[in-house]
């Protein structure tokens, strides 16, 4: 992304829109950074390092929709 990264855009929509947070999944091609693995390895969010297989990515999309059903069915309870 031209103007944000991934990190950058995932703390905007925490900020922002907090029902989504849950909701995301982090793909990435390059070498990832110490404190990006921290930031990643912390968010406890599913995450794929190119390349991956189309079952790699089923299986965390899968992962990223129940997270986002969890998430919302806490926002109901409250």
């Amino acid at each position: 992304m031209p103007h944000l990264d991934g990190p950058s855009l995932y703390q905007r929509a925490c900020r922002d829109y907090p029902a989504l947070a849950r909701r995301f999944l982090f793909i990435s091609g390059d070498t990832i950074r110490p404190a990006s693995q921290d930031s990643l390895a912390s968010s406890g969010l599913p995450s794929l390092r190119k390349p991956f297989t189309v079952q790699e990515l089923q299986e965390v999309v899968a992962q990223a929709l129940r997270r986002g059903r969890e998430a919302c069915d806490v926002l109901r309870i409250a």
